[in-house]
């Protein structure tokens, strides 16, 4: 995730192609779903807080000041001048492999699921938000309950939604 500006939108290649799009046009509601490819080497810095128990979106936790300037952006996408659109913010599902779409299993598992509530705190959301990862079988025990692979015939009741076995 990058610090989003209609000027960065606009002028920053790297920027996926719809997000101009996105600016172009009223909304009465937006979704904000994070990738889990942010949880990724190249696109998570470890600085939202000194450990998981004590996460934090002051500072200089690059990925909530980022999401929070995406927030302030699609604020300013309402139907109206007046109106601004109805925000929900959510966290990714599960990641059941470490290193299995080139991401960190902690970052997803274990920070998304308390910093994006936090973020939506400090943006001051006036949505619930939507935590895909507890719909989807994310479990704050994670590393003690998740099995080391998905199969089938898994007892963890989740596994079949994610086993590559049913390709």
């Amino acid at each position: 995730m990058k610090r989003m500006t209609l000027t960065s939108v606009y002028n920053d290649s790297s920027f996926d192609p719809l997000i101009p799009i996105l600016t172009l046009l009223p909304h009465r509601r937006l979704d904000l779903f994070q990738n889990r490819g942010d949880g990724g080497p190249n696109n998570w810095h470890d600085n939202c807080g000194p450990s998981l128990a004590n996460l934090t979106v002051g500072g200089n936790c690059t990925f909530a000041q980022d999401y929070l300037s995406m927030i302030e952006l699609v604020r300013t996408l309402g139907p109206d001048a007046n109106t601004p659109p109805i925000i929900y913010v959510a966290a990714p599902p599960p990641l059941m492999q470490h290193g299995s779409i080139g991401a960190n299993q902690t970052v997803i598992n274990s920070v998304y699921p308390d910093l994006v509530p936090l973020i939506a705190q400090a943006a001051n959301l006036t949505t619930v938000p939507i935590s895909i990862y507890s719909a989807l079988g994310g479990v704050p025990d994670w590393q003690q309950v998740f099995p080391s692979s998905c199969q089938l015939s898994s007892s963890w009741a989740a596994c079949p939604w994610y086993c590559d076995s049913q390709r």
